[in-house]
């Protein structure tokens, strides 16, 4: 049998998200909601599918044309202009005689095969799962129905754009409207509510064929790949993190939470009934319940009331006091002073390097935009200057012929990083923005999470943070955090007992690192 799914249904998405994504890519517990779909759809009897999509969606079609099941036939279409029994009519050709309409994503599974032998043996003109027999369903009742060819181009049905319209037109018209009574597991995905509900039944395993992807450390508690967790954290079922997920000191994760690829979640935090769909860096003592957050934007459940991660309301913290500030730039100002006198010798090596091989340039000049100034005008402009680094790998070498600019109050020890200024033009969303009120600095708020690669929305994620709640003792923090690395580690006395204590799947590379959390 033959499916219609249409996955331009106008649904409420916020405005960040819809940029970023189309609703049915979204990772439904870890996994995008169309490939989660097409394969319940293949498991109740569906053999091929008509996709009509926004014309703008080209780009995320590629993205999955790869990964779509074997077992089924897919057709990409535009869906154009037009209700959705016009839009229906007009692939009439494409259609056998019977066929399944899902005006919005649905997840399903073999129990959908009870609707489609319900509607070839009562031989109706449409057929819906029972809940649906009246003509107000309920919200959270699935919209999916079984269509017959004669009921197409019926002009008493053109203009219908849901079943309950199409149910009351063929009542009227005196066509046959049936009802499976049968059990039929259908989770509709009419908006980023159900969205958020279907993740929660998921998790708990009530939807049959939706698989958890990871290990299995414990009942209901699945961790992926290279998950790094502080041994006390705490992991409640039924929790879901992706890959390479690094969970800090005293955090607390689930029940029902569900996190990405990737995710960061810094010390004595707390996600609670929470999915977080990627790029996202949750900061300490941050307590999370019942939202959705993907990058910058958190968005609470159910009523949809959204917030920026630069919103100091869910931040919990202020921006930092300005005495404070001041003594915070006299204290770095005499720390960069002191390491330019002990490292001078090492300066004049890195210069007589740099001369005697003009070539290769290994002190470099380069232009970066810092901390947002008010002009003349009153307008606020981004400060541009000049900032010298050195050919190395070690951070603390890198910017070590910077220290005169920190002696001379260009740059600080600790700050937000010194971006080109082509890559800070770039940064136009409001959570992005807020990082130019704090000063830019030698060592990013990052350092501190050594060994943990991290992506570009994720270090401005982090930014943000630190702009509004930065103190001195933080400062210090990740100022000893950076120059840790320059230092050589001590080899492990007992590598094989610390291994046993330490990795818990060694197969999947999940482990609990007393390293990370020292540093969180």
């Amino acid at each position: 049998m033959e499916a219609c799914v249409f996955l331009a249904p106008r649904l409420p998405l916020p405005p960040a998200m819809g940029r970023q994504s189309p609703f049915w890519l979204l990772p439904l517990a870890n996994r995008p909601l169309l490939l989660r779909m097409l394969e319940g759809l293949t498991a109740g009897g569906i053999t091929r599918c008509h996709l009509l999509h926004d014309p703008g969606d080209l780009e995320a079609i590629e993205l999955v044309r790869g990964r779509l099941p074997e077992d089924l036939t897919v057709e990409w279409m535009p869906r154009g202009e037009g209700t959705l029994m016009e839009t229906l009519t007009r692939l009439r050709g494409h259609l056998g005689e019977d066929f399944l309409v899902l005006p919005f994503p649905h997840l399903t599974g073999p129990s959908l095969r009870r609707l489609l032998d319900e509607h070839h043996r009562q031989r109706n003109a449409c057929t819906v799962v029972a809940g649906e027999s009246n003509h107000k369903p309920p919200a959270s009742a699935p919209k999916l129905f079984c269509c017959n060819q004669a009921v197409l181009g019926l002009p008493a049905t053109l203009g219908c754009d849901d079943f309950t319209s199409l149910a009351k037109a063929l009542v009227d018209a005196g066509a046959r409207v049936g009802v499976c009574e049968a059990g039929v597991a259908v989770a509709p995905l009419e908006g980023l509510v159900d969205f958020h509900k279907c993740v929660q039944r998921i998790l708990r395993k009530e939807l049959e064929g939706a698989d958890r992807p990871g290990v299995r450390l414990e009942a209901g508690v699945f961790v992926g790949r290279h998950c790094t967790i502080h041994p006390t954290a705490r992991l409640r079922a039924p929790v879901l993190l992706g890959d390479g997920c690094r969970i800090g000191r005293d955090a607390e994760i689930g029940p029902g939470a569900c996190l990405a690829p990737g995710t960061v979640v810094e010390r004595a935090s707390a996600l609670r009934d929470t999915v977080v769909l990627g790029d996202c860096v949750i900061g300490p003592r941050h307590h999370v319940d019942r939202a959705v957050i993907q990058a910058g934007l958190l968005i609470r459940m159910p009523d949809l009331a959204m917030a920026l991660a630069a919103d100091p309301h869910f931040l919990g913290a202020q921006p930092a006091n300005p005495p404070l500030d001041i003594l915070n730039v006299l204290l770095q100002r005499v720390l960069a002073a002191a390491l330019l006198v002990l490292c001078s010798p090492l300066l004049l090596v890195m210069y007589a390097l740099h001369l005697a091989q003009p070539r290769k340039r290994l002190i470099c000049m380069a232009t970066v935009s810092g901390e947002a100034r008010e002009g003349a005008d009153g307008k606020l402009r981004l400060r541009r200057f000049r900032m010298r680094t050195f050919s190395s790998q070690r951070l603390f070498l890198r910017h070590l012929p910077s220290l005169w600019d920190v002696v001379m109050g260009q740059l600080r020890l600790v700050g937000t990083e010194p971006l080109p200024p082509r890559s800070a033009g770039l940064l136009r969303e409001p959570w992005q923005r807020v990082r130019f009120l704090a000063p830019v600095g030698l060592v990013p708020p990052w350092a501190r999470l050594r060994g943990i690669p991290l992506t570009f929305t994720q270090k401005r994620v982090m930014e943000q943070e630190y702009t509004l709640c930065r103190t001195v003792r933080g400062d210090l923090r990740i100022l000893c955090a950076a120059l840790l690395q320059g230092l050589p580690r001590q080899p492990e006395t007992k590598p094989a007992a610390r291994r046993a204590t330490n990795v818990l799947c060694p197969e999947h590379g999940v482990q609990r690192s007393s390293r990370l959390g020292s540093l969180l």
